[in-house]
């Protein structure tokens, strides 16, 4: 009964002879009133995919396909006193003798309903921090984008501005220093608006 794993012995015939309180806590019966017992009326397991009670367990988990498709993913397992199915690994093997004959056979099960909700939780967890980030990876190439379009209509919107005020002071014969210089800022200016994001990405 120290056992961690629940465990569940059956004769030949596939009636119960003992199981340790592990098991009677899964399954929801007492080591008493499960003696002499069908296993499968104690170990009410369900097919994962169709939902239905698996009406032989010791058939289904020595079918190699169980192997395959389930010993890993887990099974639903109904309980005898009404209380929340559980979700639980499970592993039998059988005493043959030199003719096949069956002696009688041992089931295991552990209980990983805990663990599952936990390993969801975390998928969930990791699947959120994906779509925060990409979304701000979203933002930011927007951000970026609007940035530059912006950009360039204010670098030609300025630009045209300083080209007549340049050419007004060739033909009023004024000091063009001041339209030059105000050209230049403009092409610094737009220079940076049309890469998005230099600063910000060049410090991380």
């Amino acid at each position: 009964d120290s056992i961690v794993d629940a465990v569940i012995a059956t004769d030949e015939a596939g009636a119960i002879e003992r199981m340790n309180q592990e098991a009677s806590r899964l399954t929801g019966v007492t080591n008493e009133l499960a003696i002499g017992k069908p296993l499968s009326q104690v170990l009410r397991l369900k097919n994962p995919e169709s939902g239905k009670l698996i009406e032989d367990p010791v058939k289904e988990l020595l079918r190699p396909e169980y192997a395959d498709n389930f010993s890993k993913q887990g099974l639903p397992l109904e309980r005898m006193d009404k209380k929340s199915p559980l979700l639980v690994t499970a592993e039998i093997r059988c005493i043959l003798d030199d003719d096949g004959k069956n002696h009688g056979c041992v089931t295991v099960l552990r209980d990983i309903t805990q663990q599952r909700k936990i390993e969801e939780e975390l998928f969930k967890n990791e699947k959120l921090t994906s779509i925060s980030l990409l979304a701000g990876g979203i933002a930011h190439d927007f951000n970026n984008m609007l940035t530059a379009i912006l950009g360039t209509y204010l670098v030609r919107a300025q630009g045209i501005l300083a080209m007549n005020q340049l050419r007004s002071s060739f033909s009023e014969l004024q000091d063009p220093t001041e339209p030059l210089a105000h050209g230049a800022m403009i092409l610094f200016s737009g220079a940076l608006l049309l890469t998005p994001g230099f600063f910000t990405d060049a410090v991380g």
